[in-house]
């Protein structure tokens, strides 16, 4: 199977976006945008990466999470700055250690297309 990964830049870091699924998922249950990453998103992440925010506290202006593409776009780097043994993000407080594993289940797991179903389920 062949992995196409495409290469962003940015002061987020190296973006990549691949197909592969690792085998631990299949161990796991479906975490969707809809059930956890909306909410996610909102509570930890939007205040300083939403295109609306009143003062993104530096984060750059290129990095919103407006939208279900935008987080798989940008997916590899939350998961980097969240699920390191150092997390980075979000810098004022820490998440807690379940939320970690489910955000690392959904971007790991789940695709963009699962994300974009879960949200019909909600809004016939």
């Amino acid at each position: 199977m062949h992995r196409w990964t495409i290469i962003l830049v940015s002061t987020f870091g190296i973006v990549g976006c691949g197909t592969e699924t690792p085998e631990w998922c299949a161990e796991e249950g479906d975490v969707t945008y809809a059930e956890f990453g909306e909410t996610f998103l909102r509570q930890h992440c939007n205040g300083c990466h939403s295109s609306e925010a009143d003062n993104r506290h530096g984060a750059p202006v290129i990095v919103s999470f407006d939208s279900i593409e935008e987080v798989w776009t940008w997916k590899d780097a939350i998961l980097r700055v969240t699920t390191s043994e150092s997390p980075s993000m979000p810098p004022a407080w820490e998440l807690e250690t379940g939320d970690v594993e489910l955000l690392q289940i959904w971007l790991e797991c789940g695709s963009e297309l699962a994300d974009q179903k879960s949200l019909r389920k909600f809004d016939p």
